[in-house]
């Protein structure tokens, strides 16, 4: 977490510096090698990276400069998205790509995209993959009830679209009523510290 702000921060003043200039500063090819590094190396394996040849020297490669008890995926992770990034940044046509309106939507809405699609896993995707399983419950010869099973490859691709359709409904949703809202309350909040709203009285009461 500390790498990734520290580097956004970086970034940022490579931005303050350079602006869309600096998408002329490296030579042709550079920021795609950067952007194909970055995502090797958040490829890292969560878990056994022993079992290849190029997770294990990825992991031997971290584990000498990382503390012992490490979470080493975390660091290549952190890596790979910083080094992606500074690809980007450099890179006029992924500045480009990255700037289109398709792209545009999915940042806006990433937000609520988080914080439901967690909860909508949890509740709409289980019971539209298991329904048909769940209405015709299986019994063993002991007249336990078996595990439930996921429908055909059909019925979960249906589901799954439909998950998808119905989280970004509702996080679309959500940037157009709860982020103005919450914009309000802040703004509102803010106001009332700075004295310039509030309660009668209030405003003499903050600048005693």
């Amino acid at each position: 977490m500390t790498m990734n702000i520290a580097f956004g921060m970086f970034v940022a003043d490579l931005h303050v510096t350079y602006a869309d200039s600096a998408t002329t500063l490296l030579p042709f090819g550079t920021p795609l090698v950067l952007i194909l590094l970055g995502m090797f190396f958040s490829s890292y394996p969560q878990d056994n990276p022993t079992w290849s040849t190029w997770s294990n020297s990825m992991r031997a490669l971290m584990s000498a400069l990382t503390p012992a008890e490490a979470d080493l995926r975390r660091h290549w992770d952190s890596l790979g998205a910083s080094t992606v990034l500074l690809g980007i940044f450099f890179s006029a046509r992924a500045r480009q790509l990255l700037s289109s309106s398709l792209f545009n939507f999915l940042g806006r809405v990433s937000f609520p995209v988080y914080l439901l699609h967690n909860q909508l896993m949890k509740s709409l995707l289980v019971w539209m993959i298991y329904l048909p399983a769940a209405l015709n419950p299986r019994f063993d010869d002991k007249g336990q009830a078996l595990d439930l099973q996921r429908g055909s490859m059909l019925h979960c691709f249906v589901a799954v679209a439909v998950f998808y359709y119905v989280l970004y409904r509702l996080a679309y949703t959500w940037v157009l009523y709860v982020d103005p809202l919450c914009a309000r309350v802040v703004k509102r909040a803010v106001g009332w510290a700075y004295g310039e709203g509030g309660p009668p009285g209030e405003k003499a009461l903050l600048l005693a």
